[in-house]
């Protein structure tokens, strides 16, 4: 995607994204560090779904929060690295927490277990299958589409980074993107083929 060269996390603050998504009428919505967004969508319909979504996949990384026991509620710092589904351990932090569907307002997050004692730290936020099976279900839901960029695909067995994702759950994923693909609710294209899909070509 040649217009899409820059995507990962900095593409706002790249002078090439901007002018090109505005050479091409689009506008950068928002986005995110870690495995966080670049949102963008076409200028006359900024209230509609995003256009492309460029996701990265893997890592992990430590904010602080707050929360009160019994409650499955945290606030953190911010939300730019949170989506459904990621995992989130902690002191505090019950056992297989992730971030509930639709769980994320603002700062404030909604987990899917209850806090087993008062958060007053910092919690560890990683990406998981489950986080980019949602992205799939959702997309299904709005449309557009999602561009994926990923540097750290290892086996789970081998020592992770802060930008990692296990082989074993990207093979999962590719699983069932494939299973909604030969459902027809999912299309998987090339990059090329993309670029030309976004170029109006037929």
């Amino acid at each position: 995607m040649t217009w899409f060269s820059s995507a990962g996390n900095s593409l706002p603050s790249q002078s090439l994204g901007k002018a090109v998504a505005r050479d091409l009428g689009l506008t950068i919505l928002k986005s995110g560090g870690g495995f966080g967004f670049s949102n963008i969508t076409r200028v006359e319909d900024e209230a509609g779904p995003a256009y492309v979504t460029s996701a990265g996949m893997g890592g992990a990384n430590s904010q602080p929060a707050k929360g009160v026991s019994g409650e499955s509620v945290i606030v953190i710092t911010n939300n730019r690295s949170v989506r459904e589904g990621t995992r989130v351990e902690g002191e505090g932090i019950g056992k297989g927490a992730m971030v509930a569907p639709n769980g994320v307002r603002g700062n404030t997050v909604t987990l899917t277990a209850p806090n087993t004692g008062d958060v007053a730290g910092p919690v560890t936020l990683t990406d998981s299958y489950e986080a980019h099976k949602a992205l799939a279900d959702g997309l299904i839901q709005t449309g557009g589409a999602i561009v994926y960029f990923m540097h750290d695909l290892k086996p789970a067995s081998a020592p992770q980074s802060v930008i990692s994702f296990p082989t074993e759950d990207f093979e999962k994923l590719v699983a069932y993107w494939k299973s909604k693909s030969d459902a027809g609710q999912l299309e998987i294209v090339t990059p090329s083929r993309y670029d030309a899909i976004m170029k109006g070509e037929k």
